[in-house]
């Protein structure tokens, strides 16, 4: 969220609450401490919610380490919401 100039506190205090609604992870490769690593992101809408499609590479070798689905729900000022914030937020993430 800071990489793209902003948190969720800020979000919080604007009336804004996003939260994880159900997380699915296929790990194909471990990593090892010490490794470093690349998250590709991709972001799509299945109706209220956010799906973040999230592949971890391995930097070393580019080896695939886990492929990741993270789904969101949005609440503004204590109301579910499509959460339209995030259109502009994650703009060129979004397919």
């Amino acid at each position: 969220m800071e990489s793209i100039g902003s948190n969720f506190k800020q979000l919080h205090e604007e009336g804004v609450d996003a939260m994880v609604s159900r997380i699915e992870i296929d790990y194909k490769t471990s990593l090892t401490s010490g490794d470093e690593f690349e998250v590709r992101l991709s972001i799509e809408r299945e109706g209220l919610k956010l799906v973040f499609n999230e592949d971890i590479y391995r930097s070393s070798d580019n080896k695939l380490c886990a492929k990741g689905k993270v789904f969101v729900i949005c609440l503004v000022n204590g109301r579910l919401s499509k959460g339209e914030v995030f259109n502009e937020l994650f703009g060129k993430y979004l397919v």
